[in-house]
């Protein structure tokens, strides 16, 4: 498997740790967790420092991106979703995103096993570089 870590950060008493991730089943339960509150945000890591996956939101709708090198990102996108947004949990904080830059639960879970077990984007999903200036586009 490419993914060797896997971080949760969660909001509470039991706040945010790394630990070491072998089996998808682990990756898929942290990433089912998510709730937009308590629970808000997974890391699918290599290695500190290096190419990861970064899943926020929940239960419904999430925000996720890929980066190789903490300069390139490429965010999931839904291309069918509706017109509108959504105020969302990402990072720690509540954000308005534009619906299509959001997924269902179904979506990031194709993606994020797509990556944690070969560090490549699923070909099958819309992927998009962000906007210059804006890491989530103004709605």
């Amino acid at each position: 498997m490419f993914v060797t870590l896997l971080h949760d950060h969660n909001h509470g008493p039991n706040h945010s740790g790394s630990r070491p991730v072998s089996r998808w089943e682990d990756i898929k339960d942290a990433i089912e967790r998510l709730d937009g509150a308590q629970h808000a945000m997974v890391m699918l890591m290599q290695y500190e420092g290096g190419p990861q996956m970064v899943i926020n939101g929940g239960p419904d709708r999430f925000a996720s991106f890929v980066t190789y090198d903490d300069e390139s990102y490429y965010l999931l996108c839904d291309a069918d979703a509706k017109k509108g947004s959504i105020s969302m949990n990402v990072g720690g904080q509540y954000d308005e995103l534009r619906m299509s830059q959001t997924t269902d639960l179904e979506t990031v879970l194709v993606a994020s096993r797509t990556f944690a077990e070969s560090g490549e984007r699923s070909a099958a999903l819309v992927w998009k570089e962000p906007e210059p200036g804006y890491f989530w586009s103004p709605v």
